[in-house]
């Protein structure tokens, strides 16, 4: 899969002043605690998924809810995707074709472009 490049800017802040910053600015508080709050709700999601989700709708979900869509269309590997998923391109491929066969995507040579979302 393709990554995309963006510019970043690494601020590194002494744990003393974030903490001090805590108390004495509250838009700090606010932007330390909503970036805690988000991440914690991801994490959640992440486990609830594992842990209740079939492997079929994770699959779908890793496909339509990717940052790599672009018109409908998502530029991956059968492997790429299993390694993601964490099993084997076999069972990926297996799935994708079900899901083929159902109308939801269409397979290309590594390329899966969504029929219906």
């Amino acid at each position: 899969m393709h990554e995309l490049k963006k510019n970043t800017t690494l601020i590194k802040i002494p744990v003393r002043f974030v903490k001090q910053w805590s108390f004495e600015y509250q838009s700090w508080f606010r932007l330390t605690t909503q970036s805690f709050i988000t991440s914690y709700e991801d994490l959640l999601i992440s486990y609830k998924s594992l842990a209740f989700k079939r492997i079929e709708e994770r699959l779908y979900d890793y496909i339509i809810h990717s940052k790599e869509l672009c018109n409908n269309k998502l530029l991956i590997s059968h492997k790429a995707l299993a390694n993601e998923l964490g099993t084997t391109r076999e069972f990926i491929s297996r799935l994708l074709k079900q899901m083929e066969d159902e109308g939801l995507l269409k397979l290309h040579f590594k390329m899966i472009e969504l029929i219906k979302s």
